[in-house]
């Protein structure tokens, strides 16, 4: 503890009082300067540190791109090249014309003209009615269905086959060089 003298003087005794509270006042400003000056010296220190960071962090981030470009590159030469082979290929060259094939001939009468005429010739016998036209469509359409062992598509395709002959639309589409209505 502080001893204070005893025979000063009042005004004697506030020059000293004010002296001390000067000193204490200093002591504690050069603990905050030097508090500050450690906060400072952190945070400086942190500073650098994030920015060692960062330049890892970019760093590390400019090699994963430069990973991905080659895997991106690769992977395009492969699909390129893959590309290629099937383009090449005389499986996939063939498989390719039997589509075409497909495609021109689904659209291929059924009948010939000959065909057709003799099948109108029999509906007309039964004049305008209705009934007869739908029973032959129905022979027709089942004859076949049995006859040819047909799938459930097939099955379709000779249904609508069938009533285009029926109906009279054949004509038309065999014309058009076409059978199936869509």
């Amino acid at each position: 503890m502080t001893q204070y003298p005893t025979d000063l003087t009042e005004k004697q005794w506030q020059v000293y009082k004010k002296r001390f509270r000067t000193a204490r006042k200093e002591t504690e400003t050069s603990a905050q300067r030097d508090n500050i000056s450690t906060h400072v010296e952190t945070i400086e220190r942190l500073q650098d540190k994030i920015q060692t960071m960062q330049s890892d962090h970019h760093r590390e981030l400019m090699k994963l791109e430069a990973k991905h470009q080659s895997e991106l590159n690769r992977k395009e030469a492969v699909h390129t090249e893959e590309t290629t082979r099937l383009k090449t290929s005389d499986i996939f060259r063939k498989a390719v014309n039997n589509i075409i094939r497909l495609a021109r001939n689904y659209y291929k009468p059924c009948f010939d003209a000959e065909h057709v005429s003799d099948i109108k010739s029999v509906l007309n016998l039964f004049g305008d009615n209705k009934q007869p036209h739908r029973t032959t469509r129905d022979f027709l359409y089942i004859t076949a269905k049995q006859k040819g062992n047909l799938d459930n598509w097939e099955r379709i395709k000779a249904k609508r086959e069938a009533d285009n002959v029926v109906e009279g639309d054949y004509d038309q589409q065999q014309k058009r060089s076409f059978s199936m209505r869509r």
